[in-house]
């Protein structure tokens, strides 16, 4: 059960690869070439929470402040966010995403939601909810 388990996940991991490149390849996502994961995925905790500071985006991606500093150094030369003083702490540099910034999570949502409209669409509403399910339970890698 569990090598047929681990053949069906491996399948569904491939065809995902595979959706992500045909969507990619078709698609008009400019901003997105030039960024790793870690820079995409800043850029998006900044979308749903602006004003954030390193040291706290830090703290929910679970990596060192040293790493999530250089990469807002090159998201910031790169033009994707800015860096401003706070009012209340001047030793602290929040994050703001720019208008290049909000493009690119643009991009990255719209692209992320057609891999996954692909996928989800697949399973029927029961499937769907089974789904979802199980995924809630997971444990974190």
């Amino acid at each position: 059960m569990k090598q047929d388990l681990r053949f069906q996940l491996s399948e569904l991991l491939h065809e995902i690869m595979k959706k992500n490149k045909e969507i990619f390849d078709c698609g008009d996502y400019h901003n997105l070439v030039e960024l790793c994961e870690q820079d995409i995925t800043i850029l998006a905790k900044l979308e749903n929470r602006d004003h954030l500071t390193a040291k706290e985006i830090s703290n929910m991606l679970d990596c060192p402040k040293t790493t999530i500093v250089t990469a807002v150094s090159r998201l910031e030369k790169r033009g994707y966010l800015k860096k401003i003083q706070s009012t209340n702490d001047k030793r602290a540099m929040y994050l703001v995403l720019t208008k290049k910034g909000r493009k690119t999570n643009k991009e990255h949502f719209a692209y992320e939601s057609m891999i996954l409209s692909a996928l989800i669409n697949r399973w029927n509403e029961s499937d769907q909810k089974q789904l979802a399910e199980i995924i809630a339970r997971r444990e974190p890698f």
